[in-house]
């Protein structure tokens, strides 16, 4: 429901002309390695600085224009009416809700809601305006990838819930573990734009909950299932594939010697070490699409660019233009025929960081507490892991001596976290310094999810059930208060701060806050282990610390449907918030 309030779909970053270029072709029927000029060309059909610097190449994988391509096609059918669809799913899910209250004891506030849910139907239908989506010159690739990134969400909110059942057994951990992973991350920002944080974050979870599954079961089945996984996430993002399966081989060795098997050719140990040709099963259609973009199965699309200069002057437009565009691309002489090599070198480049050692631990700071230009660290956003880690003295013993094998699920989702910093270890120094990853540390999104998945686990030994309630009631009513607070100070500043400044503010707002709160929380926590304090005490910190990151996200959202202007962009879907927003926040 949330996601059809905030839905605003939009190119935030140019990155993402790539993915709508592809998707753009690909509908066309036409290749997708160079860019026609849809997106990210002048109007004298030139490309701009961007793609100048890449050769004109469109250098990301197939995953997103090839899943997208069936939300394109809903989109098309779907038409200019859209507004008036998100509407009726927008009532509809109130009305379920509605209906779901009525079964327990709370009938009055059950019929409240299904009055409401009708006037807002009433609103919407009196507000409606269609959009222009029809109009092959409009940029409906943008919404048909959205469209494709709210299904990833949804999907998303499925597998982390299955993974907090299966771990925790209570629904009701099960929904606070849930609703903390997407709050404490970037995840609702990012499905309003063409980016692939979120299907990575979705494909990730996919690998972690057959992980657990396995380690929780011992049915190898399931680690197979994980090692398909894997080679789907590097049909996303290769470099995140390939390191979380060198993660995955390396946990295979840890289960093994760790269970003090004894080599033994039975059929048992011998499917446990065929695992990762799971592996090769997912990674098959990264090799078909390579084939049909690049002519060879293990030559990716970026690996064209390595000898292209990005150091070009740009004081003219490239004379490329869209008729100079190639129609095929034949790498039977591409001079990639040492190709096994080639991928080896690109993993053991990877891990060599681009910093002198001696700064390293340096740039790690930056990363993940104190970044050099204003986004959100890592462990800002996952401040629920650090609120575990301040009970681990109290709680060891018993994940220790737990018979469910918490602990090694626990050290498992550290080595795949280790796994997705491994996979941008080449670019530690950009990661804090670089002024185009933001509003967080994209490229590190999917390592949210195992480190909220530790913070809860710890979290859930300390508190019961009526504790983890009112954290969860009082962190909703929080992120609630939020959005409205930042309304107001955005009619403060309306037309005196511009979008970039009101951006980063709340960027460094969001994570002084969080600190703070932080540091608050173990003030009280030292006093809770000195038996000053009950547990009552903690729940205020906590619940806010986990508000704070949902709170942040929503703000990020409602600052680019007031401020900023660009031409690749869908107004909200819901005519109401359509309506009323510029209104309310003083934009008109």
């Amino acid at each position: 429901m949330t996601i059809l309030i905030l839905i605003n779909p939009i190119i935030f970053l140019n990155d993402e002309w790539i993915s709508t270029s592809q998707l753009s072709q690909l509908s066309q029927h036409h290749q997708i390695l160079y860019n026609e000029g849809k997106y990210g060309f002048f109007q004298n059909e030139t490309p701009n600085s961007y793609f100048s610097s890449r050769n004109n190449m469109l250098p990301y994988t197939s995953f997103i224009p090839l899943i997208s391509y069936p939300f394109l096609l809903i989109t098309k059918f779907l038409g200019d009416v859209i507004p008036y669809y998100v509407s009726l799913a927008f009532s509809g899910i109130l009305i379920i809700f509605a209906l779901s209250l009525n079964m327990t004891k709370r009938a009055q506030l059950s019929y409240l809601l299904i009055f409401f849910s009708f006037t807002v139907l009433l609103l919407n239908i009196f507000f409606f305006k269609p959009i222009n989506i029809s109009s092959d010159s409009v940029h409906f690739e943008v919404f048909a990838i959205v469209l494709m990134n709210m299904f990833f969400f949804l999907c998303l909110i499925g597998i982390v819930y299955i993974i907090f059942k299966n771990l925790l057994s209570d629904p009701l951990y099960a929904v606070f573990g849930t609703y903390v992973s997407i709050a404490c991350s970037s995840y609702l920002f990012w499905v309003n734009t063409c980016k692939d944080h979120l299907v990575t974050a979705t494909m990730f979870a996919m690998t972690i909950l057959f992980l657990t599954l396995y380690i929780q079961k011992s049915d190898q089945w399931y680690l197979f299932s994980s090692f398909i996984c894997t080679g789907l996430l590097a049909w996303i993002r290769p470099e995140v594939g390939a390191f979380i399966f060198l993660i995955m081989v390396f946990l295979l060795l840890f289960f093994y010697f760790t269970n003090n098997f004894q080599f033994q050719p039975n059929k048992r140990t011998i499917f446990l070490f065929l695992c990762p040709i799971g592996t090769i099963i997912g990674i098959i259609p990264l090799f078909i699409s390579n084939i049909l973009v690049t002519g060879h199965p293990l030559v990716l699309p970026f690996q064209l660019l390595k000898n292209y200069s990005n150091n070009q002057d740009f004081s003219t437009n490239s004379t490329l233009t869209v008729s100079q565009v190639p129609e095929t691309q034949d790498m039977s002489a591409s001079g990639f025929s040492d190709s096994i090599l080639s991928i080896l070198y690109n993993v053991v480049e990877r891990i060599m960081p681009d910093v002198p050692m001696d700064t390293f631990l340096g740039n790690v700071y930056g990363v993940f507490i104190s970044p050099s230009t204003l986004k959100v660290p890592v462990l800002a956003i996952v401040p629920i892991f650090l609120i575990g880690i301040g009970f681990l003295p109290k709680i060891y013993s018993i994940i220790h001596e737990n018979k469910k094998n918490e602990s090694t699920i626990i050290f498992s989702l550290l080595m795949v976290s280790v796994g997705i910093f491994c996979a941008y270890l080449t670019s530690i120094a950009g990661l804090h310094t670089s002024i185009g990853i933001f509003p967080d540390v994209r490229y590190l999104s999917p390592v949210y999810i195992p480190l909220n998945i530790i913070g809860i686990l710890l979290v859930s030994k300390v508190f019961n059930k009526q504790i983890i309630h009112q954290i969860l009631q009082f962190s909703v009513l929080f992120s609630v208060i939020g959005p409205v607070i930042i309304l107001f100070i955005l009619f403060l500043v309306n037309n005196t701060i511009d979008f970039w400044s009101v951006f980063l503010w709340m960027n460094g707002i969001i994570t002084l806050l969080i600190y703070l709160v932080m540091l608050l929380f173990f003030i009280f926590l030292v006093g809770w282990y000195a038996h000053k304090i009950d547990n009552g005490i903690l729940v205020y910190p906590i619940s806010f610390l986990i508000a704070l990151p949902l709170i942040w996200q929503i703000s990020m959202i409602l600052i680019i449907q007031c401020y900023l202007d660009t031409p690749y962009y869908y107004p909200p879907l819901l005519p109401i918030v359509r309506e009323f927003l510029p209104w309310i926040a003083g934009f008109q």
